[in-house]
């Protein structure tokens, strides 16, 4: 098993599924363009989140520097601006939901019907070698394939693929607004961005060889589990029973060891990100006051900046 897969080999990967089962994948195009055109309509929600709030602290602390969303707005009283400000903010949240919702499902959807079918042709093709293939390969590992590679396959689309494609698509935008409102600022998060890559894709690299042993570690109490099942008679009447223990222990053992690594590395990610986030966060708060109070910026865009 190749415990190291670079991102050239993930990509051949992919573009070697997608020729394979590209029969499969056609026959739910509907699906899949329905799922494309709400994370869409969802990215683009979910970048107008904070902008209720840029009304609002506009409305309150009004400054010279005012962008083209807030034409007409100083001539409401706050009273209606914050009305206004709290609907859109729920409507704007409860649209994005439903298309992050309706993404999720069409998707969902169309993975489940293209990965049984995949399954099912798994099952024949393994079905149809030779008895000297199955010779070579222990029951357990097969089992894995047909089972648990199939349900992790249907995992990681919809749970791994939508979403980072999904928040790819938001990061990308917000970048853009935020150069828009204000390129000086915008760069400042741009600096950062190198640091956040470099620390995911080092701990993330880890991340997949540890959970690769880790499935090797669930492929052999498989097959112990098999073997020992399939031949119960044979394992009892010559008192193997304590050999299989001692194998599936081990394995069992290691299994948890491996797990709880992938499990330790993933909170650690998230922790660093967390640090990162708010240190990011807490410059721009440093350089956007600055510009705030020298007016340059609106209180509302920094609330924008420091949401984003």
């Amino acid at each position: 098993m190749i415990r190291r897969k670079t991102t050239r080999d993930s990509y051949a990967v992919a573009v070697r599924l997608v020729r394979t089962f590209h029969s499969e994948i056609a026959r739910e195009k509907s699906l899949l363009f329905a799922s494309a055109a709400t994370v869409l309509a969802a990215v683009a929600f979910r970048v107008l989140e904070p902008w209720p709030l840029k009304f609002i602290y506009d409305s309150i602390f009004p400054t010279k520097h005012h962008g083209l969303p807030l034409a007409g707005l100083h001539n409401l009283s706050p009273q209606v601006v914050v009305a206004i400000s709290a609907v859109s903010m729920i409507a704007i949240t409860a649209l994005a939901g439903t298309f992050d919702y309706a993404s999720s499902v069409s998707m969902a959807r169309a993975v489940s019907r293209v990965l049984t079918e995949i399954r099912g042709r798994l099952f024949r093709h393994l079905a149809n070698l030779s008895v000297s293939f199955h010779g070579r390969n222990k029951t357990g590992d097969l089992i894995t394939h047909v089972t648990y590679d199939i349900d992790r396959l249907r995992e990681v689309t919809v749970s791994s693929v939508l979403p980072f494609v999904t928040n790819s698509l938001t990061l990308s935008t917000m970048v853009v607004v935020m150069l828009w409102m204000n390129w000086q600022l915008g760069c400042v998060v741009l600096v950062a961005f190198p640091l956040f890559f470099a620390v995911v894709y080092r701990v993330t690299k880890r991340i997949k060889e540890v959970a690769s042993e880790q499935r090797t570690r669930e492929g052999a109490i498989a097959s112990t589990t098999a073997e020992t099942m399939t031949s119960i008679r044979t394992v009892q009447a010559f008192s193997l029973q304590s050999r299989f223990l001692d194998v599936f222990s081990i394995a069992n053992k290691k299994s948890l060891q491996a797990g709880n690594k992938v499990q330790e590395l993933s909170f650690g990610l998230e922790r660093t990100v967390d640090l990162l986030v708010a240190s990011t966060t807490a410059i721009v708060l440093w350089f956007g006051v600055h510009k705030v109070l020298h007016d340059r910026l609106t209180p509302g865009d920094l609330v924008v900046f420091a949401n984003y």
